[in-house]
């Protein structure tokens, strides 16, 4: 990020989160969140979440997602060894299952 006078205020890491405050033919008046405001290409700012920030994002539901599966198949499998068991009491009605 530069001055009006292209002198380097900041360096600005990918994903870093501007407001944009102006544009001017290929430059763009941005503010960054600890109030610095210079200007910086207009083609590097993007509206939406940058790969990296998607990706982890993803990965964090992938884990919630997985989790869930897991629980699910867990319970899946106790409902089919009680029906099993509810079907051999049925059968044979003087013995027990434990």
């Amino acid at each position: 990020m530069i001055n009006s006078k292209g002198k380097l205020l900041k360096r600005l890491n990918s994903g870093t989160e501007l407001e944009l405050l102006e544009e001017k033919g290929l430059f763009a008046k941005v503010r960054t969140k600890d109030g610095t405001e210079g200007w910086t290409k207009a083609g590097f700012l993007i509206t939406r979440k940058p790969a990296r920030a998607q990706l982890l994002e993803m990965q964090q539901q992938n884990l919630v997602l997985t989790s869930k599966l897991g629980q699910s198949e867990t319970a899946l499998t106790q409902a089919k060894n009680h029906q099993l068991a509810n079907i051999k009491n049925k059968r044979m009605p003087n013995c027990k299952v434990n």
